[in-house]
């Protein structure tokens, strides 16, 4: 047999597979085209394999223990094309103990794509536990922060003039309201929590937004505001339009120095062919565009692939969850939108939002009470409610607020109680899982003896959840947990008035 024949003989040649003859310093002899398309090389003959993986202590140990052992199978490595392309390669490699030429026989088959989908298996995986964690926890969670922030009302009523006790109480309470907002993004994310688009005033919605996104970033860094007039209306919810905005003001704060500029400003693309993003397209049309861009380091290209993914965050773990941007990029999708960054090392960034522009007319919207422009009147309320401290907490708040108060810990509970009432009770204001039941059939059956009754729902867990119910969270008979004083007293005067 030929030397030449001898060195085409491999075992481990496989289609789809780079296969390889090396001599015992890593230089190849011998290999199929996989090899030579796996390192970009039109011919890898008398390259050095060594010199190609990622670290040549790692490639010298592999071959060593090779030797020694006489094989080296499943071994990970990961490999660098002439280009730069780094592949995850899973190796197998037989040292050959030749008379005349003593060399290596190996095979590396390409795991970067099994390996990707793997990752996002795991990532699909881990969203889902998330979902799963953010859904068993909502409702607990947010009726922590309904009491938080009904006791701090109440004690900041309680301050009067000790302008000392408000600052605390107003921390607590922003504190509190800073829980919320986590809340409300572990839903928006996991799209448990559904918004309700309507044509919004973009450039009327972010002036007014302005003032807060001001206190936000502090006073250390500069700001800068630009509106294109002409940008007109879009179809979003206003609240999640907000935390989008909030989510990438954020970003840019935490990406620049004291000192460091933030510019906000919005126009109008009109694009006459289709717009590639980073994980969409958008049709030809006119758009309006929220751009906000810092003059922070930038970002490098390989960040600039993930950074909407989901969990990524180069943010320290006090810092960051990952979260921020793949919540933004997940509720502007909603509104057949897309998100996109512009960066370069060194050079800050931009993140922009393109929402499709509409001519429909902006709602115009009724003011909203509060517990000072409430009309108060005399009225009867049972409360129904399984968690102890939020039943004292409304129960609290309710008197406070001059009315008949009842409260009970469930439907049985009720239904015993206002049975034995003397008085008839004007408004229900009731859990909508209760222990033993749940709010809406509740209702149903004291609606039929007490047909004049009004009914509140309130709850914590999540959009998916009240819709099995039957409650829609954009009713007006709905309030979602957490709460303040206003927003409470607010919406009982609400539903009162419609008696």
């Amino acid at each position: 047999m030929s030397h030449a024949k001898h060195l085409a003989r491999n075992p481990f040649d496989k289609p789809f597979t780079a296969t390889f003859t090396c001599d015992a310093a890593g230089i190849v002899l011998d290999c199929n085209l996989a090899l030579n398309r796996l390192l970009g090389e039109p011919d890898a003959h008398a390259l050095n394999l060594v010199e190609h993986v990622q670290t040549r202590e790692m490639a010298q140990l592999v071959l060593r223990r090779a030797r020694q052992l006489g094989k080296v199978e499943h071994q990970y490595l990961r490999l660098k094309s002439t280009h730069g392309e780094e592949r995850l390669v899973l190796a197998n490699i037989a040292w050959i103990e030749d008379p005349t030429t003593p060399h290596f026989k190996g095979e590396l088959l390409d795991m970067t794509e099994y390996h990707q989908v793997r990752q996002e298996l795991a990532n699909a995986q881990r969203l889902g536990a998330v979902g799963q964690l953010t859904s068993a926890v909502a409702h607990d969670f947010n009726n922590v922060l309904s009491i938080i922030m009904g006791y701090a009302d109440i004690l900041l009523a309680e301050a009067g003039d000790r302008e000392d006790l408000r600052g605390l109480v107003a921390e607590v309470e922003h504190a509190a309201r800073r829980g919320a907002e986590l809340s409300r993004q572990l839903l928006a994310f996991n799209r448990k929590l559904v918004g309700y688009p309507r044509v919004l005033d973009l450039n009327l919605l972010l002036r007014n937004f302005e003032k807060m996104l001001v206190r936000v970033i502090g006073e250390t860094i500069q700001w800068e505001s630009h509106y294109d007039e002409r940008v007109g209306n879009v179809m979003a919810d206003d609240g999640q339009l907000e935390q989008v905005i909030l989510n990438l003001i954020l970003n840019a704060r935490d990406a620049v120095e004291d000192g460091g500029r933030i510019i906000l400003r919005t126009e109008i693309v009109e694009a006459n062919a289709p717009m590639v993003g980073i994980d969409r397209t958008l049709p030809a049309g006119s758009y309006a565009t929220i751009a906000v861009s810092d003059n922070g380091q930038g970002l490098h290209p390989d960040v600039k692939e993930q950074i909407f993914k989901p969990f990524f965050t180069t943010k320290g773990p006090e810092r960051g969850t990952g979260l921020g941007l793949a919540t933004c990029r997940t509720l502007v999708r909603q509104w057949d939108g897309m998100v996109t960054v512009e960066s370069e090392p060194g050079e800050g960034a931009t993140f922009k939002v393109f929402l499709p522009r509409t001519q429909l007319a902006p709602e115009h919207a009724q003011p909203a009470l509060t517990a000072e422009s409430v009309r108060r009147r005399d009225a009867t309320i049972l409360v129904v409610e399984d968690e102890a401290n939020v039943l004292e907490v409304i129960t609290q708040v309710l008197r406070r607020a001059g009315y008949r108060v009842h409260g009970a810990a469930g439907a049985a509970a009720a239904r015993e109680l206002i049975a034995g009432l003397d008085e008839a009770v004007h408004l229900l204001l009731a859990d909508v899982v209760l222990p033993d039941g749940n709010g809406p059939e509740l209702a149903a059956e004291l609606t039929e003896t007490y047909p004049r009754l009004q009914v509140l729902f309130t709850s914590g867990y999540s959009q998916s959840a009240t819709e099995r119910y039957g409650i829609q969270r954009d009713s007006r008979n709905f309030l979602p947990k957490p709460f303040t004083v206003n927003q409470l007293t607010a919406k009982v005067e609400q539903t009162l008035e419609l008696a």
